[in-house]
């Protein structure tokens, strides 16, 4: 399918919106926003010829389905509604989520936010390695930490994956270089220098240590690497079973590479070899036959310690190790190397070096013992603090320990054999003179016990002190009373206070014991009617011991309220209740609280609450209580009285016991009584079924108008029809109740008149748009394909060309067009006349538009028409058309049988005719150009000026050239 693209001129969408008109067009106040994201759910099916699409997930796969019915794939994205489409409609591709809505923002989700129907490329797994950018896992659906750093789906040449494949957070680091084009093992100048992240742990040592930062690299660019490099096919390949390419000995000059001499690898301009070091294998010339010749051994000091590499095999058996090099000297002219190419003089007398380099890539790693422990860093002699790692001689592997505040082992810890609780205080048999006093342990078997007085406050651990950390604790006894802070003394300056309970009750003078010589009395002790007034030590009488309101009674007497001398305990009317236990009558046995309330028995407080018993109360003043009926005692309108007769108290509900006609009664049947029934209105006529609250269609008015319920003033029209209602929407002073007939258009209402210029409305409501701006001659037919093939039925591909010779718009609507054959049998088509702005079928003032068969595009391969119509066939033996406005025939072309003679079959070929009739079928016929104006309709009457038409449309024939001027053949062309 092609999107529709916009024409020269707005006909072709103008008319191609009308002639969709019959698919379903949507007002947002019916349409379902059911996430609330101000885009509304998509219907099934095509919208404008077009889908609104999802992508949803299956089974792990995403698919492309219709957003209206999932249960339809989309083969092709081009037939899927865009972003801009869309959000111009306001359709929702996802309902049910409101992060999901054209134009919104992605999110790492593994979802289609923005409805583009493709996920963002951060979520999108590109190179299918199983990792995103953005940490959304495809398998599980979750957003993780796991990021993938390259997603590149490039496969390169001689590769089955894609580049980014060979890295996420799934990979093994390994020594290899990221598979290119440019071969390893040859030299060039673009290679990479760094290695590949395969990890994307933002690191790319091999060995993930940092402390070696240059082992994945090249620098001289001769395909060999400061490690063995793996040549990366498979990023899922075991390394162990991967290609490997050697490792160069010397980083930082290209012509030393373990590919010396190998053709098409970069080494045939090699002059040294990694793989046979740089052994010469030099004899130099015996001193019989030159004077002053001597051999010279070079080592290799490949990380410039100072230390040459230890000596390997010699292969060559010629007395030089592979890996050294021999030259030749005469006198003092010594063939040297430079010494930055690091190599050292094995056999100067006067420079003399050493050869036990472990590692001649690590400077760290050298076999020359500085400190002259007799270890070197080879055996790992490090220690951490000095400018070279061996200055220490007293801490080398395998050392003892001794109390020196040096790490003699190198394990890290420092006299850590001194210090057996690991408190920092040592042992001071051993550390005396190496550590302070405050530094030496009492009992270096306990952290907890040292010297140390970490507070400050006179008192270390070792000395006592309970807590260390704390100056206001100590083991010290200030007062002299037997106890310390340490111990819990509340007050270590006042003897009287102390943590001792003299009288067994646990409570201490400190904790508050006002007499410690009584087991009884301490703080919070129970309240005893016996013994001392103050048992509880809250300096106070105890409540139970006082009579405060000298009724003679204490609480410790069973007083209930010492505060109040008319409350006892006593129950004089025997009812279970005394004057402490609530008894508002202890006379009369039937009063007391919780009493039941009683009928006419003369108390109107049965229960002592204090208030009149609610069955003998008028509370509202109705003269009705409860004992005697009263439905609601709170509220004078509601009571026993049927003021108005109709046989309904307010009691019983009647909403207007004053007004006869307002009751409970339907007397209409509607289902509306006349009285509000709870938030439902009552009917405004009980005795008219079709008068009432209720909103049959649904369109905010019913025919109780007035009603608050309706939301409108007026009575609705017609309550069984949404569209007749007294709401004025476009306020132009008339609803559709009024006669409106298109209430969204404040420009039409029944009262209207069409206007001085097209504007494609039916202004006044007669089901014509524009009839006041029609007359004789402004719209010819100026173009006619009588009939695709040379057949005298009908066939598809028939079409007129009308064009419009005024200076405004014309709409179709309403038009009539008719059609007779030669044997005077006629047809008529009419356009529909549907109401509003959106339905008009415009052609542009001076343009050009196609009526044409609806089976038009069987006849050319494609859609021609600007309007599409199921007219009458052109008859081929003659005929006449006739374009009819209301009761004015704007214009009326007749034609005679072809007058073709020859040819009359085959469109490619010379026609012969007997004129004037210049057509032929297969051939569209066209009007002069030179006649096409204001007088069109009169030109087009003489068959003269007609001929066939010479330009082609489409792959279908010759058929005419639709919408624009055609090149004519024949007589008149």
């Amino acid at each position: 399918m092609t999107r529709p693209t916009a024409p020269s001129v707005p006909l072709f969408l103008t008319l191609m919106l009308a002639l969709t008109a019959c698919e379903p067009s949507f007002h947002p106040a019916d349409r379902v926003d059911a996430d609330g994201d101000g885009f509304f759910a998509p219907a099934a099916g095509a919208v404008d010829g077009f889908f609104v699409c999802r992508l949803v997930k299956e089974d792990g796969v995403l698919q492309l389905v219709q957003a209206g019915d999932t249960s339809q794939a989309v083969e092709d994205v081009s037939t899927c509604l865009t972003i801009s489409e869309l959000e111009a409609r306001r359709i929702d591709c996802d309902d049910s989520e409101d992060d999901r809505f054209p134009g919104a923002a992605e999110i790492c989700d593994g979802n289609d936010n923005d409805c583009d129907n493709a996920l963002d490329a951060s979520e999108d797994d590109a190179d299918g390695d199983g990792y995103t950018e953005c940490g959304y896992d495809p398998a599980t659906g979750v957003v993780t930490l796991d990021r993938d750093c390259n997603d590149d789906a490039t496969v390169l040449d001689g590769s089955s994956f894609p580049v980014g494949a060979f890295q996420n957070p799934g990979l093994t680091e390994v020594c290899g270089m990221p598979p290119n084009a440019i071969p390893l093992g040859a030299f060039n100048s673009a290679r990479p220098q760094y290695g590949l992240d395969d990890d994307c742990d933002g690191e790319t040592y091999a060995s993930n240590d940092p402390s070696n930062p240059g082992i994945e690299r090249d620098i001289d660019s001769d395909g060999h690497a400061q490690c063995e490099l793996q040549i990366l096919v498979d990023p899922n390949e075991d390394p162990a079973s991967r290609d490997t390419i050697a490792v160069d000995c010397d980083d930082g000059a290209a012509t030393v590479n373990p590919s010396i001499g190998v053709p098409g690898t970069g080494g045939e301009d090699a002059t040294v070899s990694c793989v046979e070091g740089r052994d010469f294998d030099s004899a130099c010339v015996p001193a019989s036959q030159s004077n002053n010749i001597e051999k010279i051994l070079w080592a290799p000091d490949s990380d410039h310690d100072g230390d040459g590499a230890e000596p390997g095999p010699d292969n060559d058996a010629d007395n030089v190790p592979d890996n050294y090099e021999a030259t030749c000297a005469t006198g003092a002219e010594f063939s040297a190397l430079d010494a930055s190419s690091s190599w050292l003089n094995m056999s100067s007398t006067t420079d003399p070096q050493s050869n036990t380099d472990c590692d001649d890539l690590d400077a760290r790693q050298e076999g020359l013992d500085v400190d002259g422990d007799g270890f070197s860093t080879c055996d790992g002699d490090y220690y951490p603090g000095f400018a070279s790692a061996d200055e220490e001689p007293l801490a080398y592997p395998g050392a003892s320990e001794s109390c020196d505040q040096i790490d003699n082992d190198l394990d890290g810890d420092t006299d850590e054999a001194f210090d057996s609780d690991g408190d920092g205080a040592f042992d001071p048999a051993v550390c005396s003179g190496v550590y302070g006093a405050e530094l030496l342990d009492c009992d270096d078997s306990s952290y907890l016990d040292n010297q140390l007085d970490v507070d400050q406050d006179g008192n270390s651990t070792c000395a006592g002190d309970c807590n260390d950390f704390n100056p206001l604790v100590t083991a010290l006894d200030s007062d002299g009373d037997g106890s310390s802070t340490c111990d819990g003394d509340c007050d270590d300056s006042d003897p009287s206070l102390n943590t001792t309970s003299f009288d067994g009750d646990a409570f201490s003078t400190c904790e508050g014991d006002c007499d410690d010589t009584d087991a009884d009395i301490y703080p919070g002790a129970p309240l005893t009617c016996a013994g001392d007034s103050d048992d509880n030590c809250d300096g106070a009488v105890d409540a139970n011991m006082a009579d405060a309101d000298g009724d003679g009674d204490t609480l410790c007497d069973g007083d209930c309220d010492d505060g109040d001398a008319g409350l006892t305990a006593s129950d004089s009317d025997g009812d279970g209740y005394s004057s402490c236990a609530g008894d508002c009558a202890d006379g009369d046995s039937n009063t007391h609280p919780g009493a039941p309330p009683v009928c006419g028995d003369g108390v109107t407080d049965n229960d002592c609450n204090g208030v009149a018993d609610p069955n003998e109360a008028d509370l509202d003043g109705d003269g009705d209580t409860l004992c005697e009926g009263d439905c609601s005692d709170t509220d004078s309108s509601l009571n026993l009285s049927d003021s108005d007769g109709d046989g309904d108290t307010t009691c019983d509900g009647d909403c207007d016991d004053d007004d006869a006609s307002l009751n409970l009664a339907d007397a209409d049947g509607d289902g509306w009584p006349s009285c509000d029934i709870g938030p439902l209105p009552g009917d405004c006529d009980d005795n008219d079924s079709d008068f009432n609250p209720g909103d049959s269609d649904g369109d905010g008015a019913s025919t109780c108008g007035a009603d608050a319920l309706a939301g409108t003033a007026d009575d609705d029209c017609d309550d069984n029809d949404v569209a007749q209602n007294p709401n004025d929407d476009d306020g132009d002073g008339q609803s559709s109740c009024d006669g409106d007939c298109d209430d969204d258009e404040a420009s039409v209402s029944s009262t209207s008149s069409e206007g001085l210029s097209a504007d494609g409305l039916d202004n006044d409501c007669d089901g014509i748009a524009d009839e006041s701006l029609i007359s004789v001659g402004d719209l010819a037919v100026v173009e006619m394909m009588i009939s695709a093939a040379a057949v005298t039925t009908d066939a598809f591909g028939e079409y007129i060309e009308v064009y419009n010779a005024e200076p405004h718009d014309i709409d179709l609507r309403g038009w009539i067009v008719d059609v007779t054959n030669h044997l005077g049998s006629s047809t008529v088509f009419s356009f529909p006349t549907p109401i509003g702005a959106d339905e008009a079928l415009i052609v542009p003032a001076g343009a050009r538009a196609v009526l044409a068969r609806s089976t038009n595009a069987t006849g050319y391969g494609f859609d021609i028409a600007d309007v599409y119509w199921a007219a009458p066939g052109f008859d081929d033996q003659g005929g006449s058309v006739e374009l009819i406005f209301g009761s004015l025939t704007i214009d009326q072309v007749a034609w005679d049988a072809s007058g073709c003679t020859t040819n009359c079959s085959t469109p490619t070929l010379p026609a012969t005719y007997s004129g004037p009739d210049y057509w032929r079928s297969g051939r569209a016929m066209g009007l002069k150009t030179g006649l096409i104006g204001g007088s069109s309709h009169n030109s087009n009457d003489s068959p003269s000026n007609w001929c066939e038409e010479g330009d082609a449309l489409g792959a279908n024939g010759d058929h005419g050239s639709p919408g624009t001027a055609p090149a004519l053949t024949g007589t008149c062309g």
